[in-house]
């Protein structure tokens, strides 16, 4: 538990300070990345899972991480159905300040599945999903919160192209994105939204739920 990662960075590769791509990585506290230390690759500025497990939980942290491609913080692709999640964020665990280039500033899922239990997602910013993209695989969030994140292109929040994407308790506030969908923006796949404070998120298959303050400047 505890201790700090920075200026990790894999320019070619995935996960700039730690790729797991069979066995368990936990983090019980302590952070990765920092404002004059980040941390940045390709694909999961912090972390890759292409096999086995990523935890975080006892209020850890991910902070100004980096991808220049998906996944500013975290980077998922498992093939084939894990039978236990292959990333979860718990016990007010937090991804904040981080960015991709292309899809998911804070989370990107092309494949397995990712949970928040509790946890928070802040500030982060990529073109499509400012804070998770889901283009195959499944992303639930269960008392969490995601706030203050943008989208150059769509889905300022939350964007799925293909996959499952599931919020049952928690709250999408003050997200913004440049094309459609301040909150959320499904192109296939689905969206499931439950317990949650809800206005002004848009959808292109023509249902129109809200959530608290988001705004999507074409609508």
């Amino acid at each position: 538990s505890g201790g700090s990662i920075k200026s990790s960075t894999a320019p070619s590769g995935n996960g700039g300070a730690v790729s797991v791509s069979n066995g368990n990585f936990a983090m019980s506290g302590g952070t990765i990345g920092d404002y004059d230390a980040v941390c940045s690759a390709k694909n999961g500025g912090a972390v890759s899972v292409t096999g086995g497990t990523f935890t975080m939980s006892g209020a850890s942290a991910v902070t100004y991480c980096n991808a220049t491609e998906n996944g500013g913080a975290v980077y998922v692709s498992v093939t084939g159905t894990p039978s236990v999640d292959s990333f979860t964020m718990s016990e007010t665990s937090s991804i904040q300040n981080c960015n991709a280039v292309k899809d998911g500033g804070a989370v990107y899922v092309s494949g397995g599945s990712a949970r928040m239990l509790n946890g928070d997602i802040e500030k982060c910013s990529a073109v499509n999903g400012g804070a998770v993209s889901v283009s195959g695989g499944n992303f639930r969030i269960d008392f969490g919160d995601v706030s203050e994140c943008t989208a150059s292109s769509n889905g300022g929040a939350v964007y799925v192209s293909t996959g499952n994407f599931v919020m049952d308790s928690g709250n999408l506030t003050l997200n913004t994105a440049s094309g459609d969908g301040g909150g959320a923006y499904v192109t296939d796949g689905s969206i499931t939204i439950g317990n949650v404070s809800c206005e002004n998120v848009k959808v292109d298959t023509h249902v129109h739920p809200t959530t608290k303050n988001n705004k999507a400047n074409n609508g």
